[in-house]
């Protein structure tokens, strides 16, 4: 988190994804925040990556 009281780039919350709608998230989870600085001061939402710390193959190629 910034000096502002702004999350920053690349910090780390604890996020609840709910509601959510078909098989999107519904647990709290750790979220990285990938929306820039500027945009999070701004603006009343953020864009961030759930993260997950299951590796098993999701699909055939990986």
């Amino acid at each position: 988190m910034t000096g502002d009281g702004f999350p920053k780039r690349g910090d780390v919350f604890w996020v609840t994804f709910d509601p959510q709608m078909g098989t999107e998230v519904k647990k709290t989870r750790p979220a990285i925040i990938l929306s820039n600085n500027l945009f999070n001061k701004h603006l009343p939402r953020l864009i961030v990556v759930p993260l997950t710390s299951n590796t098993r193959k999701v699909f055939e190629f990986d």
